[in-house]
Formats: structure tokens, C-alpha cells, sequence
């Protein structure tokens, strides 16, 4: 493996762990509102914006729980910069692997043609 081949695969690597955290972080609270819809729906209770509605499951009440995460979602509005630049991010990582394909295939030698066939 060449130097060059080398950088560029720890770029590639960076490049797409930074994506990958920057698209947790700004998604972070759709995630979170995401589990507590699902959480409810299972344990048969009710989740909404008004207040927090008893629900008790196993002889514990996670109605606050559940009642934090859902109206985390708000917090998207907050983080919504950091979607931006996780597309940024995402964007520049697939132009770069196609690049890097590109040139990789471009270095290949051709394939010649069959024998008794001419190039036309």
C-alpha cells in the first residue's frame, strides 16, 4: 500500500465517523421521541404533548420518562444545523469514494479484445 493510498483511506475513515456523529447528534432527539412513541405504543399507554399520563408498567410509573423524551423533539430545532452539516459531510464522503473509484479504475489496464475481433 502506497503512502497516498494510505492518507486517503484514513480520510475516507474520518470523514465518515465524523458524518456518522454529526447525523447522531442532530438526530439525537427524533431518536429519542422515536423510542418513547414506541415505547408507549408497546406498553399500551399514551404519549402526548399536553402532559404526562400515567403509565405503569412492571409497578413503576414512566410517564415522566416517556412524557422527557417525546417533547425532546422540540430540540430538533436546535440541532438542525448539525443535520446540515452532517449532509455536508455525507455529500463530500460519497464525491470522494466516487472520485477514488474512478481514479482506481482509470489505473486498471484495459481488457484487450477477443482474438479475431478488431476494434471498431
Amino acid at each position: 500500500m502506497t503512502r497516498q493510498n494510505h492518507s486517503d483511506r484514513t480520510r475516507y475513515r474520518l470523514l465518515f465517523w465524523a458524518a456518522l456523529a454529526t447525523s447522531l447528534i442532530g438526530f439525537a432527539p427524533l431518536i429519542s421521541a422515536t423510542a418513547s412513541v414506541v415505547t408507549a405504543s408497546m406498553m399500551g399507554c399514551e404519549v402526548n404533548a399536553a402532559y404526562a399520563r400515567p403509565c405503569i408498567v412492571m409497578g413503576t410509573d414512566i410517564s415522566e420518562a416517556l412524557y422527557t423524551g417525546f417533547m425532546s423533539l422540540i430540540l430538533i430545532l436546535f440541532t438542525a444545523p448539525v443535520i446540515l452539516v452532517a449532509a455536508v459531510l455525507w455529500i463530500l464522503f460519497g464525491v470522494f469514494r466516487v472520485r477514488a473509484s474512478t481514479a482506481a479504475s482509470s489505473l486498471s489496464p484495459s481488457i484487450p479484445p477477443l482474438k479475431g475481433r478488431t476494434a471498431e
